[in-house]
């Protein structure tokens, strides 16, 4: 093919220039600065990670949103009421969550695009509020908050709708993390291709584009372990303004997140012969690290006044508060003290048992409730690719011996007191240890132990933007359709739905329908259903098809405390089983409230007819507006 084109003049031109093009193009990509590289990348990732990620999709996201919203308003420390923790949020709330609460929990419930669009009509009225239960974010100090905060804050002042607030919220901690991330690739002196590829692997990304506190936390780890780098190398000691920074930064870890505060050790790497002499560096170790351990215990006694556990908390909340029962951070200290040798046994136990999922959920492991996993394949690649650019990463100077001892000692530290806390708080008083530690909790501490390959003796003539393009856009390629499929793809053979908002379709309602329709009251339009007393119901929807295993999504807002959504299957006459579905506690400002049925049909529905109803249960008139059934069948 070269040959054809070197006998003709006209393409022998094209061909050079193309050739001349491509090298151009090819040298210009090879000498990318890391820090440009991650920028490009991390913002197109962004982007579709936006669109497969819908709300709360995330580890409690729920409740991260609350306390963000309770930063917004200046409440930084828990709200204890009546024995229950959290605080006051708009009632409005719930009606922009509710269309994504099924999802979370249930694989086969899929977002409908209706569902993103209506979510940005949803007002955010703050004058109506209820309190809300969540323990275990109120814990958090508000700097784990603030881009999220700042964002909700000003769109409340701009009076946007609670989908908008949502939205800017997860924006503005992603452009918080994104930003700290670019300072610390183009501040460290070495293993800049790590700090690219670490923080472009799946898991990092998808906890960015949420409203969880450990996105400010690793922002803020990743730039401190940068600074200290490049301290570690300066041959002189800071000057004022870096003494500063990193004094804000040591005490930021501290209060972000309060067992990170032992990173503030990685001053040690720091050379006493950076210093006049060695009681100058003993004063400027102590002054970094005794503010921020000093402001964590500040701030650790301060919510610990708070603190309730599942024995505790008040039996009405609990089923909405993250709580494990049995599990109490006093007894179990209390139980260690007694028991000191008993921490190394459980130590050992979190570290054996299954290690595989600490491991994988560090590279990827999605969902509220860590329900989708990656492929084994993108691990074992992704931890592959570390090791790799890791041992050919070798700009900057060596990391010495004894720098090696102080990254591994502080990587160990921070990994126990990170079983430790988990251990105190979420197992129950005795247990043998913490089953199922989360990968992402270790993505500040990855980086010690990578730099510990520092300086290889092996040989390399890689490209490096080369090799990493590939590998971070194979585990992300691969995690973006794992969530498509996860949060949108329709993998149903059948699917039924049926919507009624009782004003635009009126004349295709059934009979039993249209004699009760009113413009009294409505949601939503001019009309809603009405059903005047206990004597009256409407039959929605009614199918011998329905299957074990079915998905079924039955909603409508009610106006009235008597309303129900009501489900049957009869077999000869005689009931198989029935779902009640009581009114829902959650009421917006205009005494509308949300029921719902959302869940896989577990009975055995062979020859059963199954009935989907409205009814009153009550002596009072009820109001029904856009009731929505939705039935699949796999």
């Amino acid at each position: 093919m070269e040959d054809i084109f070197q006998k003709n003049a006209k393409f022998k031109f094209i061909y050079n220039l193309y050739q001349s093009g491509v090298e151009a193009m090819l040298n210009k990509f090879s000498n990318i600065k890391p820090q440009s590289f991650f920028l490009s990348m991390a913002l197109c990732l962004f982007v579709f990670y936006s669109i497969v990620v819908p709300p709360f999709q995330t580890p409690d996201e729920y409740n991260h949103f609350y306390r963000t919203y309770r930063v917004a308003q200046g409440d930084f420390v828990p709200q204890q009421n009546n024995q229950r923790l959290g605080g006051m949020v708009p009632v409005s709330f719930q009606d922009f969550l509710a269309p994504f609460n099924a999802t979370n929990s249930e694989a086969k419930s899929k977002m409908v695009f209706q569902d993103f669009t209506r979510s940005f009509t949803v007002a955010c009225e703050s004058d109506y509020l209820e309190f809300k239960d969540f323990p275990n974010t109120s814990y958090y100090s508000p700097v784990s908050y603030l881009p999220q905060a700042l964002a909700v804050f000003v769109c409340q002042k701009l009076e946007a709708s609670v989908g908008a607030m949502f939205y800017s919220g997860r924006l503005a901690v992603f452009l918080f993390w994104l930003i700290f991330i670019f300072w610390a690739i183009r501040t460290t002196p070495v293993g800049k291709w790590v700090f690219v590829l670490l923080n472009l692997l799946p898991m990092p990304l998808y906890i960015a584009n949420s409203f969880s506190a450990d996105t400010v936390t690793n922002a803020i780890a990743f730039v401190w372990l940068a600074l200290i780098l490049k301290q570690m190398f300066a041959g002189t000691k800071p000057n004022k303004k870096n003494l500063l920074l990193l004094v804000l930064l040591a005490c930021g870890l501290g209060l972000a997140k309060v067992l990170y505060v032992f990173l503030v050790f990685l001053v040690l790497l720091i050379p006493s012969t950076n210093f006049k002499n060695r009681g100058q560096w003993l004063l400027f170790v102590v002054g970094i690290s005794l503010p921020a351990i000093m402001v964590a215990y500040w701030w650790s006694s301060v919510v610990m006044q708070n603190y309730l556990s599942f024995a505790t908390y008040n039996p009405e909340g609990r089923m909405h508060a993250t709580l494990v029962e049995g599990a109490d951070y006093y007894l179990q200290k209390n139980y260690l003290i007694k028991h000191p040798l008993q921490f190394a046994s459980v130590l050992f136990y979190s570290l054996t048992h299954h290690p595989g999922f600490y491991l994988s959920s560090y590279v990827g492991y999605f969902g509220t409730f860590m329900d989708t996993p990656l492929p084994v394949w993108t691990c074992v690649l992704a931890y592959f690719g570390m090791i790799l650019i890791t041992l050919t990463d070798r700009n900057g100077p060596p990391i010495i011996a004894s720098q090696k001892w102080v990254l591994v000692l502080t990587a160990c530290v921070v990994f126990i007191f990170l079983i430790f806390s988990q251990y105190l708080t979420w197992i129950r008083v005795g247990g043998s240890g913490v089953e199922e530690l989360q990968g992402r909790y270790l993505i500040p501490i990855m980086p010690l132990l990578l730099l510990l390959l520092n300086r290889s003796s092996v040989e390399h003539k890689w490209n490096l933007p080369v090799l990493v393009l590939p590998i971070v856009l194979t585990l992300n390629v691969v995690s973006i359709k794992s969530l498509y499929n996860r949060y949108i793809n329709e993998d149903s053979l059948n699917k039924t739905v049926l919507f009624y908002d009782f004003d635009r379709q009126q004349d295709s309602l059934p009979l039993q329908m249209k004699d009760k329709i009113t413009n009294k009251t409505a949601l939503s339009g001019k009309q809603s259903l009405r059903l005047l007393n206990d004597s009256q119901s409407v039959i929605l929807y009614k199918s011998d098809k329905i299957k074990q295993g079915d998905w079924i999504w039955l909603e409508g807002m009610c106006k009235g405390s008597g309303g129900r959504l009501y489900i049957s299957g009869k077999k000869n006459n005689s009931e198989v089983f029935n779902y009640n579905v009581e009114y829902t506690r959650f009421v917006n400002s205009k005494g509308w409230g949300k029921l719902k049925f959302a869940q896989v049909i577990q009975n055995n529905t062979d020859s059963v007819e199954v009935t989907f109803k409205l009814l009153n249960v009550d002596n009072t008139a009820v109001y029904f507006d856009d009731v929505r059934l939705e039935h699949k069948t796999y």
